[in-house]
Parts: C-alpha cells; sequence; structure tokens
C-alpha cells in the first residue's frame, strides 16, 4: 500500500464520486478495489450497496474497454484528472509536514544552541 489505511479512509470521505474514488484509490495503491471497501469498512465506513454497485458496473465496463483493439490507440483513462488532483493534493499535504518539521527543527535548533552557549 502507497497511502496508510486512515489517508485511504479520509481521501474517500472527501470525494465526490465514491464509487470512483474507491477504483482510484486501488489504483494508486496497486491493490484490488475489494481491498479498499476492506479498509473503509475497518476504518468504520460503510460502502453502500449503491456505491457497491457503481464500482461493479464500471468495473465491467473498463474490462470492456480494456480489450485491445488494433485501430484505437491507447488513450488516457477517464478519471486521471481525479488521479491527478488527488495526488496534487498529498503533494500539498507533503510540502505542509515537511515545512512544519523544518521549521521545529529550527526552532530546536536554536533552543540547543542557546542551551549550550550557556554552559
Amino acid at each position: 500500500m502507497e497511502m496508510t489505511n486512515e489517508e485511504i479512509c479520509r481521501n474517500f470521505q472527501q470525494a465526490k464520486n465514491k464509487a470512483g474514488q474507491i477504483k482510484i484509490l486501488a489504483q494508486l495503491n496497486l491493490c484490488r478495489t475489494d481491498e479498499i471497501i476492506s479498509i473503509l469498512q475497518e476504518g468504520g465506513i460503510q460502502v453502500g450497496s449503491r456505491t457497491k454497485g457503481a464500482l461493479l458496473q464500471k468495473e465491467m465496463l473498463d474490462r470492456v474497454e480494456e480489450q485491445p483493439s488494433e485501430t484505437i490507440p491507447e488513450a488516457v483513462p477517464a478519471d486521471w484528472k481525479s488521479s491527478l488532483k488527488v495526488l496534487t493534493e498529498r503533494i500539498t499535504e507533503l510540502k505542509q509536514i515537511r515545512d512544519n518539521a523544518e521549521k521545529e527543527l529550527s526552532e530546536i535548533y536554536k533552543a540547543v544552541g542557546s542551551l549550550c552557549g550557556k554552559e
């Protein structure tokens, strides 16, 4: 898994298209959709039958579309914008965590420096 269970649950809860988000999370974490559903359920999130039904329908359509064709070039997945948005949001979160950590480290270095200077 690329994401923690908590990140998966939070990401799913923030999504507008729940069924689509399960598939995106599975793609991002290199796992099956049923694993994502299990993680969500373990996290106390009810995945409704409508969401599961929509997901199954989408997976069936994707399987039909995945069949190779010599005349149709390989296309970018329809949900690439959603995937890009999720990744961009995660990058922003990680940058904020990094900035906060750097600020805290700087304060610690200053405190250690002032302690060492007083001895």
